[in-house]
């Protein structure tokens, strides 16, 4: 059996930095309470922390991509979803139903018809009873494709993929949005194919992982993504204050804004962890390899206990405390979960590493 570049790459190395960060990214967005619009210096902040920490789903894209599309050369497509049903599929139709028996029975906040097969079915794939959960029909997507990726040859895959990321860049995020900036008619929107935003993340990921990006080339992206961000943070303050609620046309992952920043961190985690030999500091290498553990359950489960605390204790969303203590709540708390569930060989599937 051939064995690939990542398949040979110790346990430790810049994706378990990656993929814990862009969890702890992910509680950082869903404490702060960037939703609740105020004209006020604590909506400020929580636009920043907001614009700032937007990477997190990006960055779990592309290090879908640098692990999965060379699949095939550890086993074959049918192992591949096979895999992929255990790790992702499964666990999303348990607790999307999980989420509708809170809805129902605890908070009941949806009319009774919400429960109907067909709109039970429609509220699952629409992400209606866990809103966060929008990111797995654009994950499955993604693993769709990934036999098509991974069946293209290695000789070209570089110039392809190259080519692939300008033209999705170009097309989908860049034209479109410098066509709503100078609010042409929609009629002039042109795009390549549906949820390319997902494909986008997982090849520059693959590219990123497998192909040296001189220093030159490193630099020019981090200014990109630190301009990008900052106009993601500026625009959405002065769009949100002009509409009175939040707004900003330069947010979001078919941004060209977030295109560029979230490449640039998933670069600059690959190279602080092989430039700083990080695999050497024990102290950092348990931190990171125990919390990578638990990413995947932190995705999870980390709605259960914020609806819980917002259901039962209705907390002052907008405190700064709120937000320190909920962040360090919110990623305790699915571990401690995840590390009991995991003992259980019924269940334990549910939570998978």
């Amino acid at each position: 059996m051939k064995t690939s570049k990542t398949a040979t790459k110790p346990r430790f190395n810049y994706i378990t930095v990656a993929s814990v960060i862009s969890a702890f990214a992910v509680i950082l967005l869903h404490t702060n309470s960037f939703w609740n619009y105020s004209n006020s210096p604590r909506w400020e902040f929580a636009n920043i922390i907001n614009c700032v920490f937007t990477f997190a789903v990006p960055v779990f894209f592309m290090i879908s991509g640098a692990t999965l599309i060379d699949y095939s050369d550890r086993y074959d497509t049918k192992s591949f979803f096979k895999k992929r049903l255990k790790k992702t599929l499964i666990p999303w139709l348990f607790w999307s139903l999980a989420a509708a028996a809170v809805h129902a029975f605890a908070a009941k906040d949806f009319p009774a018809d919400t429960y109907t097969p067909a709109n039970l079915v429609a509220g699952i794939f629409c992400s209606k009873f866990i809103p966060i959960f929008w990111f797995f029909p654009p994950l499955f997507g993604l693993y769709l494709c990934m036999p098509l990726l991974t069946n293209t040859k290695k000789s070209t895959r570089k110039s392809l993929f190259r080519y692939l990321i300008a033209a999705i860049f170009i097309i989908n995020a860049l034209i479109p949005s410098l066509i709503k900036a100078a609010k042409l008619p929609e009629a002039f929107t042109i795009s390549i194919g549906i949820g390319m935003d997902a494909f986008f993340y997982a090849i520059v990921g693959y590219y990123i992982a497998n192909y040296k990006i001189s220093k030159r080339n490193r630099i020019i992206l981090y200014i990109l993504g630190l301009i990008s961000v900052i106009i993601a943070i500026v625009t959405t303050s002065i769009d949100s204050h002009a509409a009175g609620t939040v707004a900003g046309m330069w947010r979001g992952l078919d941004k060209p804004t977030y295109m560029l920043y979230a490449p640039a961190i998933f670069v600059a985690i690959k190279q602080l962890v092989e430039r700083f030999q990080l695999a050497k500091h024990q102290l950092a290498v348990r931190f990171f390899t125990f919390f990578s553990r638990y990413t995947f359950a932190i995705y999870l489960l980390h709605w259960f206990f914020l609806a819980f605390v917002e259901h039962y204790l209705h907390p002052n969303t907008n405190n700064p405390l709120y937000f320190i203590f909920a962040s360090v709540a919110f990623i305790i708390g699915p571990c401690v979960v995840a590390f009991i569930v995991r003992k259980i060989p019924v269940v334990r599937a549910l939570i998978p590493d």
